[in-house]
């Protein structure tokens, strides 16, 4: 536990010194860990943050979530949609507190099925208002990802919703 201290104050009174000389031009900046083009008191969280995690730096969680008119059986991470209007699966990395699914249209009147990860907790729908009533929830597991599963939204042509926290 000293060591880490000792590197914690090590990284601390380097970075610090490194900010007096910072570089001009198109040249990195020296102690600029996180790669914001300044060199802050971030850039020694960042340090911190590689020593307490042996070295490496986590990535952010990749979150996938659905719409459409069937429950599918596996996420099909081949093929994303780019926007939030498409039927199929939707990436978001790290954790919305909401996800927006806009004028997702059919050709005939269907009853629609949303999944997102029970992990980001969101757990209502709205159009402006609280639509408690207007749909069924359940949880299902999808290749070892629990999931809500909100079905019979709206026996219309299109889905325009809030999901929320």
């Amino acid at each position: 536990m000293k060591t880490k201290k000792f590197y914690i104050v090590l990284a601390a009174m380097l970075l610090t010194s490194v900010c007096a000389f910072a570089q001009s031009g198109n040249q990195p900046l020296k102690g600029d860990v996180n790669e914001d083009g300044k060199v802050d008191v971030t850039d020694i969280v960042a340090v911190v943050n590689i020593i307490m995690n042996g070295g490496s730096t986590p990535q952010p969680t990749t979150y996938y979530w659905y719409v459409g008119i069937t429950t599918p059986t596996e996420v099909d991470t081949d093929n994303i949609m780019t926007s939030e209007t498409e039927i199929g699966w939707h990436a978001c990395t790290g954790t919305p507190t909401s996800i927006h699914i806009g004028q997702v249209s059919n050709s005939t009147k269907v009853n629609w099925v949303v999944l997102i990860p029970t992990a980001l907790n969101i757990t209502k729908v709205s159009n402006g208002d609280d639509v408690t009533d207007a749909y069924t929830v359940d949880t299902i597991d999808i290749t070892g990802t629990n999931y809500r599963r909100w079905t019979q939204l709206a026996a219309t042509k299109k889905f325009d919703y809030d999901m929320i926290q």
